[in-house]
């Protein structure tokens, strides 16, 4: 029932996604969705956010990082209840919103309450709470008098910080207006890296140290392997042809809707594509000087 409850939501985000003009990959994993339109996201899709572990927001991390994208969760609850509409929440670094919140980003609508384990807070626009106290002809001492706050309480209130939305919203009440400031979800991951977890992946960690390129491993998605110098490289890396040939189809919708070049790295193979994505081997890899090298290779093929 979870799974069938996660697909449907997953699906549509999908369809949210290209109403709004995304190109669009599922994918499945430490991320289902990767979608472009100006800039590219990766969308982790949960009906529970608390069923996001450290090692997804890793793997998902190292996968932003390389690919340039920022990552989202768009989850339905959390174990406390719904995820409400227009709250931003956290999970090791990643920011986690609800389908509706995600249907008002598409808008341009920043969320403008974030959660945090010691409760709801929202930060103050100055310039915003600057504009209605001069138009209201009011002064820090009525805001003061009227909540029974300190005037330099007051006084933080109307010049920036985080305040509790219980707070905020008094002063908002005293003031008639909307005083808070939107939360940008996208925030840029730190690379990082997931270890090889196979022999032929600590093969390929020997030679790409050598050829001096910035590269990192991705568990539990379509593609293991990505590298960014000139640009953002994919690959899905295993000496097991069955596993490529799986794979094949997304990453050239990778390719084709999101514009990474994407490629496959075995052991021993006679194919150069499969299902029109350009194979390599480790031998071609041992084979290479520099980064410059791989790069003319991807471009020949």
């Amino acid at each position: 029932m979870a799974f069938s409850k996660q697909s449907k939501l997953i699906n549509n985000i999908e369809e949210t996604l290209g109403s709004y003009g995304f190109s669009s990959v599922k994918c499945g994993g430490c991320f289902d969705i990767i979608a472009k339109r100006k800039d590219i996201y990766l969308f982790k899709v949960l009906h529970n956010l608390d069923s996001f572990t450290l090692n997804e927001s890793i793997n998902m991390k190292t996968a932003s990082y390389f690919t340039s994208a920022y990552p989202v969760i768009v989850s339905k609850r959390t174990r406390k209840g719904r995820m409400e509409k227009g709250v931003l929440h956290r999970r090791f670094g990643i920011p986690a919103i609800s389908e509706e919140t995600f249907k008002e980003f598409m808008e341009g609508v920043l969320p403008h309450i974030f959660a945090a384990k010691s409760g709801k807070f929202i930060n103050i626009d100055t310039k915003k709470a600057e504009a209605i106290l001069k138009n209201k002809k009011m002064t820090v001492n009525d805001i003061a008098s009227t909540l029974h706050l300190t005037r330099k309480t007051a006084r933080k209130c109307i010049t920036g910080g985080r305040y509790c939305v219980e707070t905020s919203s008094e002063i908002e009440r005293i003031m008639d207006g909307t005083i808070s400031k939107g939360i940008d979800i996208r925030t840029v991951s730190f690379s990082c890296s997931a270890r090889p977890s196979t022999t032929f992946e600590r093969k390929l960690l020997e030679n790409f140290k050598r050829i001096d390129i910035e590269f990192g491993f991705v568990h539990r998605s379509s593609f293991n392997f990505a590298a960014k110098e000139k640009l953002s490289v994919v690959a899905r890396a295993t000496d097991n042809v069955t596993i490529l040939k799986k794979t094949a189809s997304t990453l050239k919708k990778i390719e084709s809707n999101i514009g990474i070049k994407s490629f496959m790295i075995t052991e021993k193979t006679k194919k150069r594509y499969i299902e029109g994505v350009p194979v390599m081997t480790i031998e071609n890899v041992k084979n290479m000087k520099n980064k410059e090298e791989l790069y003319s290779f991807l471009n020949s093929m």
